[in-house]
């Protein structure tokens, strides 16, 4: 029997051998290639979208912030602007005589001060009646004879000591010189002040000049009657001129030496022509142009609104109580001053030490 054997060519069985797919071999593995680059591209892809989500988050914050840039600087700008327009207006200027700018102040010492309180010439000015120069036997009852009988003696300026008591009126007239003297050292203390702490339209706030003024008579009693300008001369002239006294053509008008008195609501005094009490004070006359629109405290605290300056105005406005409450209203005004015009001149760095 034979047999038979067949040799295959080697190429063929070396095709054959790689045509064969095996499980586990290369051509069912994925394409690591492919794959790694499409991971690139998405990592590429959320960095991109984070970044714009970044980018954005800032432009909108950087928007936001100048915003509240603005409207701070709007709200300064808006405060700065009323507090100015405040105390250049000139249509709640008022005229303010000495009188009124220091009633407040004696008012208090009327009630407070031993000479001011058994005076009482602005709380309680005296009539004719109370010194017994009235015809009035009852209320609605005249008694005629007497009230002609006072009539011919003013008229032929009679002794007042013939129907009244003159050391009584006397005391009275005293009492017109000792309000003049006072009111003529405090307007003299007054007025410097003033000078300095006047608005570049030359007013000064209300509530600003009745605390100085307060000050000034404080100071005034403190030190007592100022030689300067006679006033204290001329007050003890006329305290030495004891009488004695007689009408001045009416019974309202009284003379003692060279003093000449009117009795009635708004009492005056004179010294020959120098008006002592009513028409001036120890010869001092005049008014101050007075603004209710504003003060120096109303501004402080119109600052304390703003972001940018309340620090600074609250810290003013504490430092300067101290010193109002300790009797020092001029210093504290100053400072107050001196706040607002660095405010209105944009200074930097501002804080109360600077300000003195």
């Amino acid at each position: 029997m034979r047999r038979f054997f067949f040799t295959l060519p080697l190429a063929f069985l070396t095709v054959f051998a790689f045509t064969v797919p095996f499980p586990g071999s290369v051509w069912g593995a994925p394409d690591v290639g492919v794959e790694s680059n499409r991971s690139t591209e998405q990592d590429r892809e959320r960095s991109g979208s984070i970044k714009r989500s970044r980018d954005n988050k800032d432009s909108k914050g950087n928007r936001t912030q100048r915003s509240r840039s603005t409207g701070t600087d709007k709200q300064v700008q808006d405060a700065l602007r009323k507090v100015r327009q405040a105390m250049q207006s000139s249509s709640a200027d008022v005229q303010m005589s000495l009188e009124a700018v220091f009633l407040n102040k004696i008012l208090e010492l009327e009630e407070t001060a031993e000479s001011f309180k058994s005076c009482r010439v602005m709380s309680n000015p005296r009539l004719p009646a109370s010194f017994g120069l009235s015809a009035e036997l009852a209320p609605g009852a005249i008694d005629s004879i007497k009230s002609q009988y006072l009539q011919q003696l003013a008229a032929s300026n009679g002794r007042v000591s013939d129907v009244a008591d003159e050391q009584e009126i006397l005391q009275y007239r005293d009492c017109l010189a000792l309000y003049g003297a006072f009111i003529g050292t405090a307007y003299l203390n007054l007025t410097g002040a003033v000078e300095q702490l006047k608005s570049d339209s030359g007013t000064i706030g209300h509530d600003d000049i009745l605390k100085l003024a307060a000050e000034a008579l404080d100071k005034a009693l403190a030190k007592g009657v100022t030689e300067a300008k006679g006033v204290k001369a001329l007050h003890e002239r006329i305290l030495k001129a004891q009488g004695p006294c007689f009408f001045d053509s009416s019974v309202t008008n009284i003379k003692c030496g060279f003093s000449s008195l009117v009795l009635g609501g708004k009492p005056q005094l004179y010294a020959g022509s120098i008006p002592i009490y009513g028409a001036g004070y120890s010869g001092f006359t005049g008014t101050y142009r007075v603004s209710r629109a504003w003060s120096y405290s109303d501004a402080i605290e119109a600052l304390k609104s703003t972001s940018k300056y309340s620090k600074i105005a609250t810290d003013v406005s504490t430092y300067t109580e101290k010193l109002e409450s300790n009797g020092k209203a001029y210093e504290a005004a100053l400072i107050k001053k001196q706040a607002i015009k660095a405010v209105f001149s944009h200074k930097k760095n501002l804080n109360v030490s600077n300000l003195q």
